[in-house]
């Protein structure tokens, strides 16, 4: 019987190392760009269902939808171009996911916009392709935020949605953004950041000559971020297979700044800050 015992405790240990070691060099791996292109796609290739829209939300909401604080953000940062754009005005997404977000802005804005999702991940494109397939008013392709695959002046706005601090290059994206975009063009940007990340940021958006209005609405994400916690939580263990949640499940929790992880209580606290900029393209600095 101590033998047996003995055995089931060594083999708990192995198993502990060995996920342990797994575990390290997941993390050691989300330094380098494309394997965090890699993990993306694979995360991607889970069983989300009808989940379309990955955002930390905003709230209040008054939309009747599952996903209603995610749609949310999406509206209030499109409503910082209003009266700033014509009618018919090219509307490029970079980094759009599922496409939830866009879908529901060409929707709601209807001719008003022409709508074009782009992103790495060509199991997010699928997706969005497949959840999003009768709006007129709206594309997907897939293609790189740093090597956009259009041709210059080809758009009027484009969006970038809580995603551009996945990209290897901000700067190298934000000068893919005045290519593609027609003069006097607007960038839609939103993102959390840091008070030690905020400087960088704004450094790059005059050095690039994007100027115009930046909204702090830090209190609006994590309100939602409170609300919309359980649900995500749901989510998080429907879609994530048992192993990857054993893994990296604490990881995931705070991506999603679920109740209790770390992001969290920094969006609670004030010490990370959610900003959305409306941006005229200008010279650059």
């Amino acid at each position: 019987m101590i033998k047996l015992i003995a055995a089931f405790v060594a083999i708990a240990l192995v198993g502990w190392l060995i996920v342990g070691e797994v575990r390290r060099r997941f993390f050691a791996d989300l330094k380098s760009p494309e394997r965090r292109a890699q993990l993306w796609e694979r995360l991607y290739g889970w069983d989300w269902q009808d989940h379309s829209a990955n955002n930390y939300g905003y709230a209040p909401s008054a939309l009747d939808h599952p996903e209603k604080f995610q749609l949310e953000l999406y509206r209030a940062l499109f409503a910082m171009s209003d009266g700033l754009l014509a009618p018919g005005a090219r509307m490029l997404e970079v980094s759009c996911g599922r496409g939830g977000g866009l879908a529901y802005l060409a929707q709601e804005r209807g001719k008003a916009i022409v709508a074009t999702g782009l992103d790495l991940s060509a199991h997010a494109i699928n997706a969005a392709q497949r959840m999003h397939p009768d709006i007129p008013n709206l594309t997907f392709v897939r293609g790189s935020a740093i090597a956009l695959p259009f041709d210059a002046e080809t758009f009027d706005v484009v969006l970038n949605v809580e995603a551009s601090h996945e990209y290897p290059d901000f700067d190298a994206f934000l000068a893919e953004v005045r290519r593609v975009l027609r003069p006097g063009g607007l960038l839609l940007h939103c993102n959390a950041r840091t008070a030690a990340q905020s400087p960088g940021i704004l450094e790059s958006f005059e050095k690039a000559g994007f100027k115009g209005e930046i909204r702090d609405i830090t209190a609006h994400v994590a309100e939602a971020c409170r609300l919309d916690s359980a649900r995500r939580a749901a989510l998080l263990r429907r879609a994530v297979p048992r192993f990857e949640r054993a893994l990296i499940g604490r990881w995931l929790g705070n991506y999603a700044a679920l109740e209790g992880s770390r992001k969290f209580e920094q969006f609670q606290s004030g010490s990370r800050g959610y900003f959305m900029s409306c941006l005229r393209m200008t010279d650059p600095a």
